[in-house]
């Protein structure tokens, strides 16, 4: 593969995950997810860290975002069944957190063309978990 293929792929690429996490209800700031959380300051980070949120590089501005998905909408904190998931992708040495969103935002016919966090939200955290380790 050429120089210019591999830049143009990078480029479809990046456009199609910014697409993705518009689409799936944008991202936060280390210190708006923080403070969604009831924390202070960088402890988004921290969590992070220690794989408790997923933490992404934004495509446009390469600062670091989190997801709004992964938060409960009532303020309460995570989508109930989101560790477990990432808990059992994690099971795979050196994945990223891109992957992971990838998983959780990708429609699949398995589900009826539904992507698992759709299920997540429905509270089908186990089905949603065997999916992860398939």
């Amino acid at each position: 593969m050429n120089q210019r293929a591999i830049v143009t792929a990078l480029a479809r690429g990046a456009v199609r995950r910014a697409e993705m996490l518009a689409q799936s209800g944008g991202v936060y700031s280390p210190e708006q997810a923080a403070n969604h959380l009831g924390l202070n300051g960088s402890a988004s980070l921290k969590l992070a860290k220690f794989h408790l949120l997923l933490r992404l590089s934004d495509p446009k501005s390469g600062s670091i975002v989190f997801p709004v998905f992964q938060f409960a909408p009532d303020g309460t904190g995570m989508i109930p069944g989101l560790k477990e998931v990432i808990d059992e992708l994690r099971e795979v040495p050196e994945i990223e957190d891109w992957v992971i969103c990838n998983f959780l935002l990708s429609p699949r016919d398995s589900l009826a063309g539904q992507n698992p966090l759709a299920l997540l939200r429905k509270g089908e955290v186990q089905r949603v978990v065997s999916l992860a380790g398939a």
